[in-house]
């Protein structure tokens, strides 16, 4: 892992968020003291040794273990929704006016979609645990990084629901 620190939004195997964590990746920490507001400071123990491959990429969680991890966009979810919203808006305003001629709206709308495509293009991405949700940023990715995959994610989300039930 060559570069900048990594950030870590680490959860806990129960898929709670426990603290944000900045590692440098030289040296990661084996162990985490994140503040509980409820209580006492709680300490995370994290597996680096199997966590990064000998190309300093990420190949498993070091929070709770995991093999499956995800690429995930950084591009906030409302994002497509405001690209939507601006389409419609420049549709209706040039709705309003009868003499537009065809290749002004046809150009405004090119324009909101090349500008959608570009945002979803150069949007940093990052590893996302299927299990515990753990996310890390600033982490170099390699190819053998997927995207989210529904089938993979049901099976975790099955695990976590037996977690769940399970009395501790």
């Amino acid at each position: 892992m060559i570069g900048s620190e990594m950030r870590m939004k680490l959860n806990s195997k129960a898929g709670r968020h426990v603290a944000w964590v900045e590692v440098n990746p030289s040296s990661p920490p084996a162990v985490v003291h994140a503040k509980n507001p409820r209580g006492p400071e709680v300490e995370y123990y994290l597996d680096w040794d199997r966590a990064i491959d000998d190309e300093g990429h990420l190949r498993k969680c070091p929070a709770c273990g995991c093999a499956d991890l995800y690429r995930r966009s950084a591009c906030p979810p409302l994002t497509g929704f405001i690209f939507v919203l601006i389409v419609g808006l420049i549709c209706l305003a040039l709705w309003g006016l009868a003499d537009a001629p065809l290749g002004m709206i046809v150009a405004a709308l090119a324009a909101v979609a090349v500008a959608n495509v570009v945002v979803i293009v150069i949007a940093p991405r990052h590893l996302v645990c299927y299990r515990c949700g753990s996310a890390f940023y600033q982490t170099p990715l390699s190819r053998g990084h997927v995207e989210w995959d529904s089938a993979t994610a049901e099976r975790y989300g099955e695990s976590k629901n037996e977690a769940a039930e399970t009395p501790a």
